[in-house]
């Protein structure tokens, strides 16, 4: 039976994301006008760090908040 776990490889992709995903939104925060804007660009940053975290956790486990 072929292992399950994720390869060095695959976390260092999924790390790589996560910074490029900080340093974009680090980056559009100085293009957003309105407080609307600033919620709405950290909402979808959120968003995609729980996916990055989904990534990299145990698939067994669930997060708990």
């Amino acid at each position: 039976m072929p292992s399950r776990s994720k390869t060095k490889y695959d976390y260092k992709c999924y790390y790589t994301d996560l910074a490029n995903l900080l340093i974009t939104h680090g980056i559009g925060l100085h293009n957003c006008k309105t407080d609307q804007e600033v919620l709405d660009s950290n909402n979808k940053c959120i968003k995609l760090a729980e996916q990055f975290i989904k990534r990299v956790s145990p698939e067994d486990l669930e997060l708990k908040a």
